[in-house]
């Protein structure tokens, strides 16, 4: 999936639009997960916008990670 992140804000917004309505029809995957994140990481003027990339990119790490953490019952 490709995004223009250059066309400004209007396009960034679009992202996160066609991200969040992939994620709730398809259920999070890593790669949404880190567009959502790339959509954060470009809006630095924004308060918390390292945090919220940082969140997702964590949520990605861990879909990877799932089939190989040890289940716990």
């Amino acid at each position: 999936m490709l995004i223009d992140f250059q066309g400004g804000e209007e396009n960034l917004s679009q992202a996160m639009t066609t991200y969040s309505e992939l994620i709730e029809k398809w259920n999070p995957t890593p790669l949404l997960l880190n567009g959502v994140a790339s959509c954060h990481m470009h809006q630095l003027e924004k308060k918390d916008s390292l945090k919220l990339a940082e969140k997702e990119l964590l949520k990605a790490l861990e879909k990877v990670l799932e089939p190989f953490l040890p289940t716990t019952t």
